[in-house]
């Protein structure tokens, strides 16, 4: 009779054995098939955010490359770009004076440009203005807050600009002296090399547009 239990026992606990096996396969294969379709319905919704974010950039910003080509072949930036190659300070100073000025009236007017800069190229800021939209004003940052940017991803892209090229950015959080700026301000950069008279290039033009309304 013991003989008899135990092989008896023995066989339970191996049909249990199996049984609790199927059940894990089982779940198993069912948490697999629900990971599988919860991460499929992310990505759908991931893709449709992201075209969703892309129409409604092509909507409201579809103005913005003849922006930026208007502001990169304006006068007064072409002659403050050949007289600071030229190292003539008092011209240049006289024609950055006459671009930041209207830089100042079409930010104002536009109140969607959160900044506007233009840079040398090596990176380094030679014009920096800044839209302030609880103030409605634009300001111009002081000639020793200037940074230079050639370590920053953007730059990398624009450095291979052709003429009437234009570089446009993700969205992110705009950043000064390698910090998130607070508060919080998502930007879209715009951007497009600027070219001399001789096809040279003297300079970039960097438009960051407030990314929220």
């Amino acid at each position: 009779m013991q003989i008899n239990t135990s092989i008896k026992n023995k066989i339970f606990i191996f049909f249990i054995s199996i049984i609790i096996c199927a059940i894990g396969i089982i779940s198993y294969i069912g948490f697999k098939s629900s990971s599988s379709s919860y991460i499929e319905s992310t990505l759908n919704y991931s893709n449709d955010t992201t075209n969703n974010l892309a129409l409604l950039l092509e909507e409201d910003f579809s103005f913005i490359p003849n922006d930026t080509k208007y502001l990169s072949n304006f006068y007064a930036l072409k002659n403050l770009l050949i007289w600071k190659s030229i190292g003539e300070k008092d011209e240049e100073k006289k024609w950055e004076n006459l671009y930041t000025n209207a830089l100042i009236d079409f930010m104002n007017k536009k109140k969607l440009y959160y900044k506007i800069r233009v840079l040398d190229t090596k990176g380094t800021e030679i014009v920096n203005l800044k839209y302030n939209r609880d103030l409605n004003k634009t300001f111009i940052i002081p000639k020793n807050h200037l940074q230079n940017k050639s370590n920053k991803k953007y730059f990398e892209e624009i450095k291979n600009l052709k003429p009437d090229a234009l570089f446009i950015s993700e969205i992110n959080l705009n950043e000064e002296n390698g910090r998130v700026e607070k508060p919080y301000t998502p930007v879209v950069r715009f951007a497009t090399a600027i070219y001399n008279q001789n096809g040279e290039k003297s300079g970039y033009l960097i438009l960051n547009i407030f990314a929220n309304k």
